[in-house]
């Protein structure tokens, strides 16, 4: 299996005034693997895809990091 790692996010935050949607999320991405984020309604897997695919420019800002690892 291939490990080269395509995206990785440490500490991914998102609030909403005050409401936490997504906190602290850290992940690896490896090349050729399948990921899924799972978890009941408003558990805020919208909201971290949305920041992993920078849907919504704003968010990203607030995150402490995200980066793009070497391709």
């Amino acid at each position: 299996m291939n490990s080269e790692c395509i995206l990785e996010t440490r500490g991914l935050t998102k609030e909403f005034k005050g409401f936490v949607a997504v906190n602290g999320v850290n992940l690896k991405i490896q090349r050729g693997t399948i990921h899924a984020l799972i978890g009941p309604n408003g558990a805020g897997k919208n909201t971290c895809f949305n920041l992993l695919t920078h849907f919504n420019p704003e968010a990203v800002r607030s995150c402490i990091s995200v980066r793009q690892c070497k391709t």
